[in-house]
């Protein structure tokens, strides 16, 4: 019987680590239709619809490739002679906290200077910004015993009693703020023309992380919404800039005049709406893993396309699955192992990853999941619904599809756990 090495095992579990790719990286497979590609859009939004500064949001689900694909929006853009910064903003906030316009700026600007940092190796917000604002927290707020440092700021909109006390300062001071906020932004893109780039593009990855526990999850999703709502136009407009925010999908429903696109990232296509298989999006799951791992040295046909059926186009749960997987395959003395793997092993990895997502589904969940699973819609009828449907999909029972219509379904593990 055909058998790889450990060490063979070992460089596959390696190469299936979810991480965001480069375009040009030997793993990034291009999945989007030419008529029907997301980032496509948001490339003519900001080339396009207006010379000076522009407003987009791009959002999606865990695992579904938000972060690889601002990484191709950014190479587009920078072929076109854009100064383009990727910032991630995720260690600037707290997502387990409610966020205000205030604080949200301040995050903004902490991620632009940490990503100014690491690509011109020049620290802003110590040259210009962090001693303003203390000037003006001085001033305008009379804090005393901040103390001076980055870490100030960091405190500001990661510890959650610090946090407050200034969300409340601030929350009659929001002009002049903003113009000390606007002033810093300028600072930078004055940098970035004169290093011979007219068009300047800030890229916030990471805010759709955002999320709370229990009661605070209202708190929080009520914080978020209003934030887009009341300052998409206003506020989260920055003189002179392209931004696009990356945003937890229930923000998407906002509009204004001003903001032009939306735009969302919805999973693999491996289903259609009427329950067939899509063998296009099969095929490109099948590509995913083959340029990680000659994968038929360890599968059948057969069972990868068992296994992708049971991911409902998710990468991230695909890697998890086979994870799991390549965990449980045993090895004999000489450390080799036989493939291609026995059914009986992909229907126990199966298993165990229905009960990671199921463990305790509470009946009313199931209940409004088999209502999902028929119409294939969302079933939301309140606004409190949203919250609950969010926590649907984080867990990954419910996901979106676009393939000539929008319409959601649940994972098929557990279609087959709720008949």
């Amino acid at each position: 019987m055909p058998t790889i090495s450990e060490a063979n095992l070992k460089d596959f579990l390696r190469n299936i680590k979810d991480k965001p790719l480069e375009p040009n990286d030997s793993f990034y497979v291009s999945y989007f239709q030419e008529n029907n590609d997301p980032i496509q859009r948001l490339y003519n939004h900001i080339t396009r619809d207006d010379d000076v500064q522009s407003v987009a949001l791009l959002s999606g689900f865990r695992g579904n490739g938000k972060s690889t694909e601002l990484r191709r929006l950014r190479v587009l853009l920078e072929q076109r002679g854009y100064a383009v910064l990727l910032c991630d903003i995720e260690p600037f906030f707290n997502e387990y906290e409610p966020v205000a316009v205030t604080d949200f700026l301040i995050s903004v600007a902490l991620a632009l200077n940490e990503a100014m940092k690491t690509k011109y190796g020049k620290d802003f917000t110590k040259e210009s910004y962090l001693e303003r604002f203390y000037q003006f927290l001085q001033k305008e707020i009379q804090v005393d015993g901040l103390g001076v440092g980055e870490s100030v700021l960091v405190s500001f909109v990661k510890e959650s009693a610090f946090k407050k006390r200034l969300q409340h300062a601030l929350s009659t001071r929001i002009e002049p703020f903003v113009k000390e906020m606007n002033d810093f932004f300028n600072n930078i893109r004055t940098f970035l023309v004169s290093r011979k780039h007219e068009q300047t593009v800030l890229l916030l990855d990471s805010f759709e992380k955002i999320r709370g526990i229990g009661e605070n999850a209202n708190q929080i999703h009520e914080s978020v919404d209003y934030l887009f709502r009341r300052y998409i136009g206003d506020k989260l407009r920055l003189p002179g800039w392209h931004v696009v925010y990356t945003v937890p999908p229930y923000v998407t429903s906002v509009s204004d005049s001003e903001l032009s696109i939306c735009t969302f990232l919805p999973n693999i296509h491996i289903f259609n709406k009427d329950g067939s298989h899509d063998d296009q999006g099969i095929g490109i799951m099948k590509e995913v893993i083959k340029r990680r791992f000659d994968w038929p040295q360890v599968f059948t046909e057969a069972q990868m396309k068992r296994m992708i059926l049971a991911t409902a186009g998710s990468f991230r749960v695909f890697f998890r699955l086979i994870r799991i997987i390549l965990l449980r395959i045993p090895a004999d003395k000489n450390l080799l192992i036989q493939v291609p793997i026995t059914d009986v092993l992909l229907e126990h990895a199966k298993n165990d990853l229905l009960r990671e997502m199921s463990f305790l589904l509470p009946t009313e969940d199931k209940l409004w999941l088999r209502k999902i699973a028929d119409s294939k819609t969302p079933e939301v009828s309140r606004e409190s619904d949203k919250l609950t449907l969010m926590k649907f999909m984080d867990k990954d029972w419910v996901f979106f599809y676009h393939n000539g219509e929008a319409w959601y379904d649940i994972h098929s593990l557990l279609k087959e756990n709720l008949k």
